[in-house]
């Protein structure tokens, strides 16, 4: 199994903490309010409600509430997910079995890589959507009340759901780039999608345009397929909190 170098592994890492940094500090009130709309008893609330719900009754601090939990598990298990990814697809896609192929190496990669991760990161996971929903406990605090109530196995409520929306999520997703990003070069988009070859090699290679392209059509895919799944997972995992907790 070939392991990414030092060096490449340090630039996945650095760069995939940075977006997931960027990504909490900027995406976290939606997430907060997708919680609260999928954890309530009744389902007639849109989306600028309970916007206006939380920030008249929780305050403007309340949209980023489970950033801290959700950045302590993204961090490491970014660098899990990376590697685990790189190499298994590397073995998966292999010259013989490469070309029209390579989407169903890079899906398997992305599922067995994401299984991993989201069994590492489901206590935490657990503590992200409680706060999200309305807890006001900190980390620990939250982690100390899940076991007192449930025990060690209430860590890992909503694990099953959480991996049938997550490893679909990422198998879809990788697989999906890898399929644009073939049927782009291969057609030859024109720029901003693609750059002609300018060295030896001849290859035609992926512009930003592109890129932005296949990686955006690849989450919505993906999402839209495994939404169902993160229902059932923030239900199971607010389940114990009181009503006046779930706005």
């Amino acid at each position: 199994m070939k392991l990414p170098s030092a060096k490449q592994l340090r630039t996945q890492v650095v760069a995939s903490s940075c977006g997931i940094v960027l990504t909490s500090v900027f995406l976290n009130p939606l997430g907060v309010i997708k919680i609260r709309l999928q954890s309530a008893a009744e389902q007639k609330d849109t989306v600028l409600n309970v916007a206006r719900n939380v920030y008249r009754t929780e305050g403007l601090r309340a949209f980023w509430r489970g950033i801290n939990a959700n950045l302590i598990a993204s961090v490491p298990t970014s660098a899990v997910y990376m590697v685990c990814y790189e190499a298994s697809r590397d073995v998966l896609t292999t010259e013989e079995i490469s070309g029209d192929l390579a989407p169903y190496g890079a899906m398997t990669a992305g599922f067995l890589s994401r299984l991993i991760t989201a069994t590492m990161s489901a206590p935490l996971e657990v503590v992200r959507t409680r706060q999200s929903g309305g807890s006001s406990n900190n980390v620990l605090q939250e982690l100390r009340k899940i076991v007192e109530a449930k025990g060690s196995r209430g860590l890992f409520t909503g694990l099953g759901a959480s991996i049938a929306r997550d490893a679909p999520f990422s198998a879809i997703y990788w697989g999906w780039l890898e399929w644009t990003k073939g049927h782009m070069i291969n057609k030859q988009w024109p720029p901003p999608f693609t750059i002609d070859p300018k060295d030896a090699s001849g290859e035609r290679r992926l512009a930003s345009g592109g890129m932005l392209v296949c990686a955006g059509s690849a989450g919505m895919v993906a999402a839209a397929t495994t939404h169902p799944f993160d229902v059932i997972k923030t239900r199971a995992q607010m389940a114990s909190l009181s009503p006046k907790q779930v706005c």
